[in-house]
């Protein structure tokens, strides 16, 4: 398997992912549990989907410095990184801290009256990993940030080289 893709950035681009479906999905489970009434099975999950994507959200954060550290970057990416971390900071605690709070709401009985304000947390965490893609999108879709241009480049002259030769051969048949 070729990684040379992922010299400029690290493996960032392929665990930032996990943190922002897992969390969304916890959320949603927590949200039908409530609706339900049938909390056990769907808490359950969200607490499992919780801890994974606590686990990526580490796992995102230890490779988005590596990545910071490979790139280099104008002073508009610095304050867009800059706010970046601030989100994906916060993302990180607070999903350590729900977490926390799904052990102790799925674990203790008396709680599962309450339970139902685990959503307020969840539609924050879920609205911070939002805000944290959506400025990292914007760092690479919008000033490559992380992107190997040569190999765009190159990609994109191979491509056009592809397409004219298969417009030739359409032509001579």
């Amino acid at each position: 398997m070729d990684f040379s893709h992922l010299s400029q950035s690290g493996f960032h681009p392929l665990v930032v992912h996990f943190p922002i479906a897992l969390f969304f999905v916890a959320t949603i489970c927590d949200a039908i549990s409530i609706l339900l009434r049938r909390p056990q099975k769907l808490q359950f999950t969200a607490f499992f989907l919780s801890v994974l994507g606590t686990i990526g959200a580490i796992t995102a954060v230890i490779t988005g410095k590596q990545a910071e550290e490979l790139v280099s970057h104008t002073q508009i990416v610095s304050n867009l990184l800059e706010q970046h971390e601030m989100y994906a900071n916060w993302t990180l605690w607070t999903g350590i801290g729900l977490t926390i709070l799904r052990t102790i709401f799925f674990f203790v009985e008396k709680l599962q009256r309450v339970h139902f304000l685990i959503l307020i947390p969840s539609v924050l965490l879920v609205y911070w990993v939002g805000q944290t893609g959506h400025l990292g999108g914007k760092m690479v879709y919008g000033y490559g940030v992380g992107v190997n241009k040569q190999t765009i480049f190159q990609n994109t002259n191979e491509m056009q080289y592809k397409d004219k030769k298969m417009h030739e051969e359409d032509e001579n048949d």
